[in-house]
C-alpha cells in the first residue's frame, strides 16, 4: 500500500500479506495501529516523515521492520523523522 498524504490521518486493523514493501508512505500527524505485516521483505518503508505514531503492531516473517529512510522520491529531497513506537 501506498500511503502519502500532507496532514493527518489514520491506518487502522489492516493485514499486509507478502511482497516486496506492506506500506510504503509519508505524512505527518499520522497514527496507524492494529496492523499486521506477514511474509513481507519490508514491513514499513516511511520517505518522509513528520510525526507518525504506530501503535500495536505485528510482524512475522518479515525480514526489515521498520526502514526508516528516504528512499529520494521526497518532493522536496529531505526526510525528516519524528517516529513513535507504542
Amino acid at each position: 500500500m501506498f500511503a502519502e498524504n500532507g496532514s493527518g490521518g489514520s491506518l487502522t486493523d489492516i493485514t499486509f500479506t507478502g511482497g516486496g514493501v506492506g506500506l510504503k508512505g509519508g505524512s505527518q500527524q499520522f497514527t496507524s495501529q492494529r496492523l499486521t505485516f506477514n511474509g513481507c521483505d519490508i514491513g514499513v518503508q516511511t520517505i518522509w516523515d513528520w510525526g507518525w505514531v504506530w501503535k500495536s503492531i505485528t510482524m512475522t516473517n518479515v525480514g526489515v521492520g521498520f526502514k526508516l529512510v528516504g528512499d529520494g522520491s521526497a518532493v522536496n529531497g529531505n526526510s525528516k523523522y519524528l517516529v513513535a513506537l507504542i
